[in-house]
This record gives structure tokens, C-alpha cells and sequence, in this order.
């Protein structure tokens, strides 16, 4: 009797947390505010298993964990000598959250398919959902002003950065282009399928992210050398190495034509040096934040400048060459590789570099579809935003890193039946 009630608390509050993880995906679009009530209904339902010895021991044979506690142990040596204190804490406690936040999601979900899957299609529907709301709210602004604008870009993106919301979007259609087979069964829902994923790229063309751009044009290699590497029949193969090449052709060409915001890229990139930096457009800004971001790491190659001090010393560089729009910002670097190696030196950037390219290196030795296209979706954003620097990204990072990296471990033994 006891090992039956141990059993049926256990189930029940597995079945708590899987529902807690799933609204906090969904908060992290709509309201990332909440996020802290989740957090802390996921510490107490953890507590209330009793099981944190036994989880010890297995987390601490984990390498990702491992590293994801060197990751914060690094920034947190890097804390000698700041000059930001209040700043150096915070992002220490965003390094520290991913170990926390593995720790609390791997023993119940970890491996546990059924779990992970329910996790999985929340994400998907939530993130439909969430850019239906989008596209109603830019429906109604229309309808008052007669502008098109409420359909593009940070306007689209009602409740959280353009770039965020679409790296979240790239996510669910690889967990969808993932599930394809299973999904697939009959014509009706082939139907189904093929609406939903347009509708997410559609979406994802409208945000009008650079990195999303990418990331749509990686998610078709990838899911088209998956289904050549998975068909038998010699024909099937050359009509999907037609289809993908006509794909992937067709929204290179349509993302250059039809985007303004490619096309203003491409003139600042040709222009930026005579251009003031208030008047570029995100892309320029970007070149003279990485060029001045360079200046930075030449001075500070070994060490870095410390936690607590990059952003400081990124806004001394900008005054010093006369960029006072990006100077009054107080701007990062925009590049998780390069915030590493402006904050910790040469060392702390390899160990990014190590860090963010694990799990890649773990999908494709495991030939995990979705874990490489999280991977890439991961690294591509890291190139034009400090994800770890920031809350939607670690969050997304950790959640999803965990779930689909670490594997669960064997199910602890219970007393025998009285």
C-alpha cells in the first residue's frame, strides 16, 4: 500500500510539473512578468517528491550540467574587481538559473517521452496562438488607421522582441517538421500540417528578423537532407532534392526582393562609415557595435573586462569614436560569443563557443533531428543577439536544453509492498 500511494503521489505531481513547464513556455511569449510564480511552483513540487538526494548523485554525472554549473562558477570568479556590482549579480544569477532551472526539469522530464512530447505540442500551440493574437491586435490597428505597418516587425511583435519571437517560431516548426510522419496520416491532416507550418514562416517573414531569415533557410537544409538521408525510392529522393532547392530558392529570393529591412541592411553596410549611428538601421548599428566591440577585446584579450563591467566599458568605446546614439543606449554587444570575450577574456570565450556547440555535437552524434535544429537555432541567434544575457533567451535555452540533451535516469527503487 505504501509503495502504491508513493507511486500515485509521484505520477501526480510529475503530471504538475509537466503542466507547470508547459504554462511557463506559454508566459514566456505572452507574459514573461508571471514567470517568477511558475518558477517558484516547480521548486515547491520538486521539494515535494523528496527525491533531491537521488537526483543529485545522477545530475552530477551529467556533462551538460557540469558545464552549465563551470558556466556560472566562471562568471562568478569573474566578479573579482567589478566596478558593477549591481550588474555583475544579475548576470551571475541568469548563468547560475540555467543549472537551477536543469536541475528542477531533468529527473521528471528528462527522457520521459510521453512528458516531453505534451511539452512539445504546447509550444507549438502556444505559439500559433500567440502569433494569431499578434496578427488580430495588427487587424485591429489596420482598421483604425488604415496602415499597413501593424503587420511588420516590432509592431507584429506585440508582447516581446521581434527577434524572440521569431526564434521561438523557428523552434515550433522544427518540432512540427519533426513530427511530420507521425502527424501525417492521411490527406485531411497532411492539410493541416502544410497550413500550420506556412502559417508559422509566415509569421516569421512578417517579424521581419534577420536571424529568423536564416534560420527558416537552415530549418529546409536540414529537414530536407533528413528526408533524402530517410526515402528508399531513387525517384522520391530527386523530387525532394527538386522541391528543396525550389524552396529554399523561392524564399531567398522572395526575403531579398520583397524586405525592406534586407534591403536598408545592404545600403548600410555599404554606407554606415558616412552615416550617423542614430540613423542606421538595426543591421548598421550593428557593424559599428561589433567594430567597437573589437576595440574593446583588443585591450581587454586575456581577461576580459570583467562581469559587471563589459556593457561600460562597450559604452566608453562608442564615446571614444563618437557614437553618442549608441553610447546613450547602453547597448551589449549583440553577440553571445562576443559578450563572452569582451566579460571573461579569451578562456570564457572558447568555453562559449564549447558550451553552445555541445548540444549540436550531442544531437548529431545521436542523429537527433530536433536537437541539431535547436542547436543551430540556438548558435544563429547567438550571432546577432547575447541570448544568455537576457531572460527570454535563457529561459528557452535552458528548458529546452535540458529536455532534450540530458536523458533521464533510471526510475529510483521504492520500498517493497508491505
Amino acid at each position: 500500500m505504501l509503495s502504491d500511494k508513493l507511486h500515485q503521489n509521484q505520477n501526480l505531481i510529475v503530471q504538475a510539473q509537466k503542466l507547470i513547464v508547459s504554462v511557463m513556455l506559454i508566459l514566456l511569449m505572452l507574459r514573461p512578468q508571471l514567470l517568477s510564480i511558475t518558477l517558484f511552483a516547480l521548486i515547491i513540487t520538486n521539494i515535494l517528491t523528496a527525491f533531491s538526494a537521488i537526483k543529485a548523485s545522477h545530475i552530477t554525472k551529467n556533462k551538460f550540467m557540469q558545464m552549465s554549473l563551470v558556466l556560472g562558477l566562471i562568471f562568478l570568479l569573474g566578479m573579482i574587481g567589478t566596478k558593477n556590482l549591481d550588474r555583475a549579480i544579475f548576470d551571475v544569477v541568469q548563468k547560475f538559473s540555467i543549472p537551477l532551472i536543469g536541475f528542477l526539469i531533468i529527473y521528471p522530464f528528462s527522457g520521459d517521452k510521453k512528458s516531453i512530447q505534451f511539452i512539445k505540442n504546447s509550444f507549438v500551440f502556444s505559439g500559433m496562438a500567440t502569433l494569431l493574437l499578434c496578427f488580430i491586435l495588427a487587424y485591429m490597428k489596420h482598421a483604425e488607421t488604415g496602415s499597413l505597418d501593424p503587420f511588420y516587425y516590432t509592431e507584429l511583435s506585440a508582447f516581446m522582441h521581434p527577434g524572440y519571437f521569431a526564434m521561438y517560431l523557428s523552434f515550433a516548426l522544427a518540432i512540427m517538421l519533426d513530427e511530420r510522419k507521425s502527424f501525417c496520416l492521411d490527406y485531411k491532416s497532411s492539410i493541416i500540417f502544410n497550413l500550420g507550418a506556412a502559417f508559422l514562416i509566415t509569421g516569421i517573414f512578417f517579424l521581419a528578423s534577420k536571424s529568423g531569415y536564416v534560420t527558416v533557410i537552415a530549418l529546409g537544409i536540414l529537414f530536407a537532407n533528413k528526408e533524402i538521408r530517410n526515402a528508399k525510392n531513387p525517384r522520391l529522393k530527386r523530387k525532394i532534392e527538386i522541391l528543396a532547392v525550389l524552396f529554399l530558392l523561392g524564399i531567398s529570393a522572395a526575403l531579398v526582393l520583397k524586405s525592406n529591412r534586407i534591403k536598408l541592411m545592404i545600403y548600410d553596410y555599404n554606407h554606415f562609415e558616412t552615416t550617423n549611428d542614430e540613423n542606421l538601421s538595426t543591421a548598421g548599428k550593428r557593424v559599428l557595435i561589433w567594430e567597437s566591440a573589437g576595440g574593446v577585446i583588443h585591450d581587454h584579450f586575456w581577461i576580459g573586462t570583467g562581469v559587471g563591467n563589459d556593457n561600460a566599458a562597450l559604452k566608453k568605446e562608442f564615446e571614444n569614436r563618437g557614437y553618442k546614439y549608441l553610447a546613450s543606449r547602453n547597448l551589449n554587444a549583440h553577440n553571445q560569443f562576443i559578450q563572452a570575450f569582451i566579460t571573461l577574456g579569451i578562456s570564457g570565450f572558447l568555453f562559449m563557443l564549447l558550451y553552445l556547440f555541445f548540444p549540436l555535437w550531442i544531437g548529431i552524434k545521436n542523429k537527433d533531428f530536433l536537437l541539431i535544429a535547436f542547436s543551430w537555432i540556438i548558435i544563429l541567434n547567438a550571432f546577432t543577439e547575447s541570448i544568455l544575457n537576457r531572460q527570454a533567451g535563457v529561459l528557452f535555452f535552458t528548458i529546452w536544453a535540458f529536455l532534450l540533451v540530458i536523458q533521464k535516469p533510471k526510475s529510483p527503487k521504492l520500498p517493497a509492498k508491505q
